[in-house]
């Protein structure tokens, strides 16, 4: 039996729900963490630790006892246990591992905070966050030298973000969002048949990059226009609180800067709910075209200064909200299944 280790963050729950599938088609597979956890995914590993130095040993000694334990070592983030980034020092765990090296990029580790990949029109507003940080000066620096490292030693590379593919070497795959708990997450019946009140939900991890200014103001304007319409922020709660108020939802908005929906739009659309989001019409070449094609028909597409007018269109004919509910049903039931994920996996582990 193929043992498989996913290491070493949470980052939204993707290893724990390719680890789930994994274990369903009769692997062993294990999921090991380094960070927080804020959100309280499972984990079997946690090496976490608030003392430095102990944090230091906890990893080591993981090295020096597991290195050649699994034939599959799965990296997210792209990153691994010994990773010192900043300071010119990548990956340097990586050649002690006795099994196939497989690297999944999620977001911002393979986009160094360029703003050329978020939307043209705001990259003002990345630029007075982001232009004068220091650790991101330092970040787009060793950013080539990372993917060098990755490119060299990893068996496959996979993005789960098709934008990525403009920076990441030219052999790596997409690869959908993988979800913790899928078979747990339900579709709601009766959608916008007992809620007195349209609930417009917003999930940032990180208000910057998912233009949540421009979502709030344009929610507040909603609000002042309509009095059935409600903004639910999801913040700073763990994955089981979230998914309590993502049930109760109407519509998420997940983000209308970077061009791609996150684990938040799966979880949502999963219980046929449907989504607004900022899709990048040039980076759907890096994905199926009936992908992209069931894509664009299923969700509602926004960008930072038509939020106002697309939801005002929907609210005014909630026929057309089912419509696209039940088109993000079908969608993420077949692109985001668990079976068509092991599909394009296990081409890579066996």
């Amino acid at each position: 039996m193929k043992k498989i280790l996913h290491l070493p963050t949470s980052t939204s729950g993707y290893s724990n729900g390719l680890s789930e599938i994994e274990i369903k088609n009769g692997l062993n597979s294990k999921v090991l963490i380094t960070d927080r956890n804020k959100f309280f995914y499972k984990s079997d590993y946690s090496l976490f630790s608030k003392n430095p130095i102990k944090f230091f040993f906890n990893k080591l000694l993981f090295v020096l006892n597991n290195r050649k334990s699994f034939d599959v070592y799965h990296f997210n983030f792209g990153t691994s246990l010994f990773d010192y980034f900043f300071i010119g020092l990548p990956l340097l765990d990586l050649k002690l591992y006795r099994g196939k090296k497989i690297f999944t990029f999620n977001g911002s580790d393979a986009r160094g905070w360029s703003n050329k990949i978020y939307n043209d029109a705001i990259s003002s507003e990345l630029d007075s966050q982001y232009s004068k940080n220091k650790k991101i000066i330092i970040r787009r620096f060793f950013n080539k030298l990372k993917l060098k490292i990755v490119n060299k030693y990893a068996d496959t590379i996979f993005t789960v973000n098709p934008d990525l593919m403009n920076y990441l070497p030219e052999n790596t795959k997409f690869l959908p969002y993988a979800i913790s708990n899928w078979n747990n997450i339900n579709k709601v019946e009766n959608y916008l048949e007992t809620n007195n009140k349209i609930k417009i939900l917003h999930a940032p991890t990180n208000r910057g990059l998912k233009g949540s200014s421009f979502i709030i103001e344009s929610i507040n304007k909603l609000k002042k226009k309509y009095n059935n319409i409600e903004l639910v922020l999801v913040e700073n709660h763990t994955n089981e609180e979230a998914l309590k108020l993502y049930s109760s939802a109407d519509i998420l908005i997940d983000q209308v800067l970077i061009g791609w929906y996150g684990g938040v739009s799966v979880e949502f659309m999963k219980m046929g709910k449907p989504v607004a989001v900022f899709i990048r019409e040039e980076d759907l070449k890096f994905i199926p075209s009936e992908m992209a094609m069931e894509l664009k028909n299923a969700i509602i597409s926004i960008d930072p200064f038509n939020i106002e007018e697309v939801l005002s269109h929907y609210i005014e004919n909630v026929n057309e909200l089912k419509i696209k509910a039940k088109l993000c049903y079908d969608y993420v039931n077949k692109w985001h299944d668990p079976d068509y994920i092991f599909s394009l996996l296990k081409k890579a582990y066996l």
